[in-house]
């Protein structure tokens, strides 16, 4: 004999045995799973649980019911209320153990592709004539790093020697730009 869970408002309730499931009022269109199924499938399809639901007795009315009124109607495909658990067995949700019941949403697999980046070459006649024109700030077209330490030299030395050392600190910021703006050249042939 199997163990059932109950899909009942989105919430998983159970296990239960087909005894169980009859005593609760199983309705033949609840959705049920047990160990061993792949899938959900309502209580009418599962034979075991087909044989509990034939037992279950059904109430006559004793007075016909009356007809509903057009605003009353309800369409078609609405599903009849369906009766609260009985008060003397409150049902909690017990969810399955994680792995027993098919994932809905397996894995998906990710591509990962190495995509070449082709970065330009800068030009040593560019940098040369950037530093030549403006000093310091010619060399971040060329390195930036380079660029700041001869800006903060410059800057410094050009206070301590009242701007006699403009004669030193230009030329090497121009011979600086020229040797980074052709090492990166290098470094982008050696890929």
């Amino acid at each position: 004999m199997s163990r059932y869970y109950v899909a009942v408002d989105g919430q998983q309730w159970g296990p239960f045995g087909p005894d169980e499931l009859r005593s609760q009022g199983l309705a033949t269109n609840s959705l049920v799973w047990a160990e061993g199924m792949a899938n959900w499938q309502e209580a009418r399809l599962v034979p075991e649980l087909a044989v509990a639901l034939r037992q279950i007795a059904v109430p006559t009315p004793a007075l016909p019911a009356p007809v509903p009124s057009a605003v009353e109607a309800r369409p078609a495909y609405a599903t009849p209320p369906q009766a609260p658990p009985p008060a003397h067995a409150p049902l909690q949700p017990v969810y399955p153990p994680v792995g027993m019941y098919p994932n809905p949403y397996p894995p998906q697999q990710i591509n990962i592709y190495h995509v070449p980046v082709c970065l330009p070459p800068k030009s040593v006649a560019v940098a040369f004539l950037l530093t030549f024109f403006f000093g310091p700030f010619g060399m971040f077209y060329s390195t930036v790093t380079g660029g700041i330490v001869m800006l903060c030299v410059s800057f410094v030395a050009v206070f301590l020697t009242a701007g006699l050392s403009v004669l030193v600190t230009w030329p090497a910021c121009i011979i600086w730009g020229c040797v980074a703006a052709s090492n990166y050249n290098a470094r982008l042939t050696a890929r």
